[in-house]
């Protein structure tokens, strides 16, 4: 009988949605599963813009659904978990992540890094070189995340000094801004966003609409999605706003702007 593998794929934020990472890792599972033809697919789990480094992956993620039912019985021994890197299991300190790991080995599950080919079977928690291994791998990924997260911190103070001063901060901008947070040409699009909204459009064919009214002349709005249409009636930055302190210039009025947040939630 052919064991059982659940290939399991994350990305932590909504930058890396539209690039090559859930391509990369899907590409890595197929090649590992073509070397070993006595293993099957049951299931693919992606966690979609879920963090590892905070745990949350396995807390409310499709990691964490798979572990309640490797708890529950529900998975049959001897199956795998296949990822590209030991670091999309998991992010956190060696502690928290054994915690996780004995949880999936005590199912007599297998973990399984494709990209360099190392099996981690339950059998690891007392493989004294398998171990060592292991705790490079967490220590490697907790390490690298921490570090990205203290520069982040470090990043979102900078910019808040800039914003209390009234500049604008130094990140990347939304389409309708320009380098000075003054408004661009394409402020219009923003404009037009709102105005079909308040009169009863929804998302599709809001998109539809800026098609036919800007054309090749609105980059931005060709890579446009209903999501893309929420998170811009929603967000603040179309007053000129970021994190509550005025910092551009406005693309819509306040009272535009509280209309259709109280449509959203109609």
């Amino acid at each position: 009988m052919k064991r059982k593998a659940y290939l399991y794929q994350r990305f932590s934020s909504e930058r890396q949605r539209g690039n090559s990472s859930i391509f990369r890792q899907t590409e890595a599972q197929t090649a590992w599963l073509a070397r070993h033809p006595d293993v099957e697919v049951a299931e693919r789990l992606v966690d979609d813009g879920i963090s590892a480094y905070k745990g949350d992956n396995a807390k409310i993620g499709t990691l964490g659904a798979l572990v309640r039912k490797i708890e529950e019985g529900k998975i049959q021994k001897g199956s795998l978990i296949l990822v590209e890197h030991f670091s999309r299991l998991s992010r956190q300190n060696i502690d928290k992540t054994e915690e996780l790991l004995r949880k999936i080995w005590k199912g007599d599950i297998t973990i399984v890094t494709v990209r360099d080919g190392m099996e981690y079977p339950p059998s690891s928690i007392n493989d004294m070189a398998q171990r060592i291994r292991l705790i490079v791998e967490i220590e490697k990924a907790y390490s690298e995340s921490k570090w990205r997260s203290e520069k982040v911190k470090g990043s979102y103070l900078r910019r808040e000094q800039e914003a209390l001063l009234g500049k604008p901060p130094r990140m990347r901008r939304p389409f309708w801004l320009n380098k000075d947070g003054t408004l661009n040409k394409h402020h219009l699009v923003i404009k037009s966003i709102y105005k079909h909204f308040l009169d009863g459009y929804g998302q599709h064919r809001i998109i539809d609409r800026l098609k036919e009214e800007f054309g090749e002349e609105a980059k931005p709005v060709a890579s446009m999605d209903p999501s893309t249409i929420i998170r811009i009636i929603r967000g603040e930055i179309v007053l000129g706003k970021w994190r509550g302190m005025q910092v551009y210039e406005p693309a819509i009025d306040t009272d535009q702007y509280f209309l259709a947040l109280q449509e959203l939630e109609c």
